[in-house]
């Protein structure tokens, strides 16, 4: 029998049900650290929940939530691992690769949407949402109108950014207006 610390490592898929945790719950450091698989085209990718008991934060890279079916709105499935990592998240980390107009055209290169993002983080009850894994041919303009679009939706969002710092337990007054277009290395 599996424990809740015990880690669980095969890589013959005949050996593991799909969306299992890798390791429970594995306590380090003062932090417990949760990985489970989540859908992605293209090979095993694995999401993570990382909280030291006042702070908690979901990091789900290279998400394909088509992969486990359209779901309501054709931009993918809420499955029960990613509902499970971003559950009651300070901060979602989510690959945000598309925008809903370009569904289905681009589902087969195994990444999702803003949108989903958004309906992940609403469903799950996250109260911030990092929108990451920006298409590559976007500009730093383009992703700035991304993340002001997205607000409104029950859950505050901004655009992920390299050497953006963020202190959660300030995150609470967070306002995307003072980050949208600058040139920062810390987020208030």
């Amino acid at each position: 029998m599996i424990g809740a610390t015990d880690i669980f490592v095969s890589y013959k898929a005949e050996d593991r049900p799909r969306l299992v945790p890798l390791v429970s719950a594995l306590e380090a450091e003062g932090f417990t650290v949760t990985a489970m698989e989540i859908p992605h085209k293209g090979g095993q990718t694995f999401g993570f929940r990382v909280s030291d008991g006042t702070a908690t934060i979901a990091y789900l890279s290279d998400h394909s939530p088509t992969n486990l079916g359209l779901g309501p709105d054709g931009l993918g499935a809420l499955h029960p691992a990613a509902l499970a990592l971003a559950d009651d998240a300070d901060l979602l980390v989510h690959d945000a690769q598309f925008e809903a107009t370009q569904f289905p055209g681009v589902d087969y290169l195994g990444h999702a949407s803003v949108e989903y993002a958004i309906s992940l983080a609403v469903a799950a009850g996250a109260r911030r949402l990092a929108l990451y894994h920006h298409a590559p041919d976007r500009t730093d303009t383009e992703i700035d109108q991304i993340a002001m679009a997205a607000q409104g939706h029950g859950v505050a969002v901004f655009a992920a950014a390299e050497s953006i710092e963020l202190d959660l337990p300030v995150l609470a007054g967070f306002d995307q207006a003072e980050v949208v277009g600058q040139d920062c290395t810390t987020v208030p």
